[in-house]
C-alpha cells in the first residue's frame, strides 16, 4: 500500500515563468541569487494544483515528501509555500545522483519506508526508471490531469 508519496520539484511543482526557458531550474537560481534583490516570482512558477492535490493526500494521511536535485527549494521567498511537504530532500545534500537506484535505496532509510510504500513522481524518465528498479512504484509527470488520475487509480 502507497504511505509516501516523493515527489520531484523541478519541472513538477516549479516552473520557470519564461515559456522557453528549458534549461536547469537550478542553473536558473544560481544566477538570479547573483543579483543583490530579486523576486523569486519573477523567474518561477509554482504548480498551484498540484500543492493543492498534495495538500488533500496528506489530508487524507500520506507522507508528502519532494525529492530534488539542488538547492532552488530553499530560496527564502518561497520555502513559505512548500510546508505540504514532511521532508525536503536534496540529492546535492547526500551526495545522490536521481539515475542511480541505489540513491532510493538510500531514500528508504531517510523516509523510515519500505520501498514498496511510496510512489515516485519525476519528470525525468531515467530517474523513474532508477525508482522502480529499487522497488517503488513510479510515474513520469506528463501534467496534472495526468498525474492525478494516476495518483487516484494506484491509491
Amino acid at each position: 500500500m502507497i504511505t509516501t508519496i516523493l515527489s520531484d520539484f523541478s519541472y513538477v511543482l516549479l516552473f520557470p515563468k519564461a515559456a522557453d526557458y528549458k534549461d536547469t531550474l537550478n542553473g536558473l537560481y544560481r544566477k538570479i541569487v547573483q543579483q543583490e534583490k530579486y523576486n523569486f516570482f519573477d523567474y518561477y512558477t509554482l504548480n498551484e494544483e498540484v500543492l493543492k492535490f498534495y495538500t488533500e493526500l496528506r489530508d487524507d494521511g500520506k507522507s508528502i515528501n519532494i525529492f530534488t536535485s539542488g538547492r532552488v527549494q530553499d530560496d527564502p521567498q518561497l520555502r513559505g509555500k512548500l510546508s505540504v511537504f514532511e521532508n525536503i530532500i536534496s540529492a546535492e545534500d547526500y551526495g545522490y545522483s536521481k539515475a542511480d537506484k541505489t540513491t532510493y535505496e538510500q531514500i528508504t532509510k531517510v523516509l523510515g519506508r519500505n520501498a514498496s510504500e511510496i510512489l515516485f513522481i519525476d519528470d525525468q524518465i531515467i530517474n523513474v526508471n532508477a525508482a522502480q528498479e529499487a522497488g517503488f512504484t513510479a510515474l513520469l509527470y506528463k501534467g496534472n490531469e495526468a498525474l492525478f488520475n494516476s495518483i487516484r487509480a494506484l491509491l
